[in-house]
């Protein structure tokens, strides 16, 4: 019987992680008189992406790492697969923590500038904050097609 690659044991652990945390966050949102104040801010945005998206992402992952090999008939390099789920489970958690963060102070979102506001926090510089981690991300998606393309030009491997 074969044994499930590491990497796509990583991402599916990566995939539950996130959603236990999903969970957790959800509960604030349970709580009516807090949910009043988190109404459409950074934090629901993050709890509807950290379900939706990045779960469900992590998962296609754990799944692709797991069948593509025995699809191909080849074997993915295990250092890039890493670096992949490092970098992206890394940035997602910035990105995730930094939304919740903003959040949870009530921080509205759809807003180009947050200059209006003379009571919130000072936190005009996170949206490029934001772009930067998202641009990482994207180059670390590259790295799972870029490990795809390597492995089919390596030979056959028998199993």
């Amino acid at each position: 019987m074969n044994k499930p690659d590491t990497i796509s044991k990583l991402f599916a652990l990566g995939s539950v992680m996130f959603l236990i945390l999903a969970i957790l966050t959800a509960t604030f949102l349970g709580n009516s008189a807090i949910d009043i104040q988190l109404h459409d801010t950074y934090f629901v945005i993050a709890l509807f992406h950290l379900i939706l998206l990045i779960t469900i992402l992590m998962g296609i992952y754990a799944l692709a790492y797991f069948f593509i090999p025995k699809i191909i008939k080849r074997k993915l390099s295990k250092t890039l697969g890493q670096i992949h789920f490092w970098v992206t489970t890394i940035g997602l958690i910035i990105l995730i923590g930094s939304s919740q963060y903003l959040g949870f102070p009530g921080i509205p979102n759809r807003y180009y500038e947050f200059d209006a506001f003379d009571t919130q926090l000072d936190v005009g510089w996170m949206n490029e904050f934001f772009i930067f981690v998202i641009i990482i991300m994207i180059l670390a998606q590259l790295i799972f097609f870029i490990n795809l393309i390597y492995s089919l030009t390596k030979p056959i491997t028998k199993e």
